[in-house]
Formats: structure tokens, C-alpha cells, sequence
């Protein structure tokens, strides 16, 4: 009996001791830090850059692109379960960590064209000329030359950074985006040295890897 009572003790104590060491900050506040990204071992990261951006977006409460934020890293989680099934997701969840699914191939960044000429990267960012969308991370397209030096920027789209789009190169350099929030399709072509963004486009001509499996 006595053996069972130590034992129960000593669990209760090692919790009472776990939730002190929790409740209590590991390092002083920063202003870069405002938020960090726990991991399912309650590793802790700085957020991306569009994370970061996906953070400060404004999304209703229903929304389900909307991120869970917990006060403290010792704070309850956005689900709960059994101890088997809170044990039995944790290790779900390893295992997915350790082995990153791979990019799909319309939606690769830093993607060359067949040419070889040019860049093409779509990073999640604030727009900053459509008062609409001015606290809402966008998708823009982006493209450099050879040299890295950036050309164009698109810096009036609207495609909603937390909404799937696809991208590719045809064989001609032309850049061609779906969008799987409306079903829109877009075109940047090159024309007297400038990128000129083409809307509202049709199927035909669009390269054969652009649309998702569901839009095909």
C-alpha cells in the first residue's frame, strides 16, 4: 500500500511541478517574438514570414484557415482526447513531421522557366494598394531574371493567401495561375520589355500540369 502511495505522489508531484515550469516564461518578451510556432513536443520557432503575415490577417472565428493561439506553451491545445488518444495523435503527428510531404508540381516556388531566363517565386503578402484587402495576406506573383533581379511584382492581387492557388510556365515563358477560390485563370506574358498581367482567361493553351486533379 505504501508503494502505491508513493507512486501516486510522486506523479502528482512531477505534474504540480510541470505546470509551475509552464506558467512561467522562458525568456522575456520581444518585440520580433510577439507570437512563435509550438511544435507538438512544445519546441518553439519564429514564425515565416508568411506565417507571420497568415498571423496578422484578420479571419472570422469560423474560418477554418484560422490559426489556434494559445497563451502560454503549457496552455491547453485547440483539441482534446483521451491520454491514448491525445498520446496516439502526438505520434501521428511526429511521424508526419519527420517526413515532409512533397511539393506539388504546380506549386513550386522558385520555379525556372523553360528558357531558363527567368524565376518564378508566389510568396503570401500584405496588399498594399487595395484598401479591401489592406490587413489580408495575399498570394503575388513575382518574377526575376536570370541575374535574381527582380522584374514584377504583383502587388494588386487579391487571391487570398489562405485559399489554394496553382501556377506554372508554358513553353513560351508565359506564367499562368489558377485560382481554386474562384476558378480563375491568369496569364503574364512578357510584351516591349514589361509584364503585362492578362485576366479572366479561358482553358485553352493553359499548360497540362496547371489545373489541380478536382479542376481537371
Amino acid at each position: 500500500m505504501f508503494t502505491l502511495f508513493y507512486i501516486v505522489g510522486s506523479v502528482i508531484l512531477v505534474a504540480i511541478l510541470k505546470a509551475v515550469l509552464n506558467s512561467q516564461r522562458r525568456r522575456p518578451p520581444e518585440e520580433s517574438f510577439r507570437f512563435v510556432y509550438i511544435n507538438q513536443d512544445e519546441d518553439a520557432r519564429e514564425l515565416t514570414e508568411n506565417e507571420r503575415v497568415h498571423s496578422e490577417t484578420n479571419l472570422e472565428s469560423a474560418d477554418s484557415g484560422r490559426l489556434y493561439m494559445k497563451s502560454s506553451c503549457g496552455s491547453r491545445n485547440g483539441w482534446v482526447g483521451t491520454p491514448l488518444q491525445i498520446a496516439g495523435l502526438l505520434m501521428i503527428g511526429l511521424l508526419a513531421a519527420c517526413k515532409p510531404l512533397p511539393n506539388k508540381q504546380n506549386q513550386i516556388q522558385n520555379l525556372s522557366s523553360p528558357s531558363g531566363d527567368y524565376t518564378l517565386k508566389i510568396p503570401i503578402e500584405k496588399n498594399t494598394t487595395n484598401p479591401r484587402y489592406s490587413e489580408t495576406g495575399v498570394w503575388k506573383v513575382t518574377i526575376f531574371d536570370s541575374s535574381g533581379t527582380q522584374e514584377y511584382k504583383d502587388e494588386d492581387s487579391t487571391m487570398v493567401g489562405n485559399l489554394n492557388i496553382y501556377w506554372a510556365w508554358d513553353t513560351d515563358d508565359q506564367v499562368w495561375v489558377y485560382n481554386s477560390d474562384d476558378g480563375r485563370i491568369t496569364r503574364w506574358t512578357k510584351e516591349t520589355g514589361s509584364w503585362v498581367k492578362h485576366e479572366d482567361q479561358d482553358n485553352s493553351g493553359i499548360p497540362a500540369d496547371l489545373l489541380p486533379e478536382d479542376a481537371r
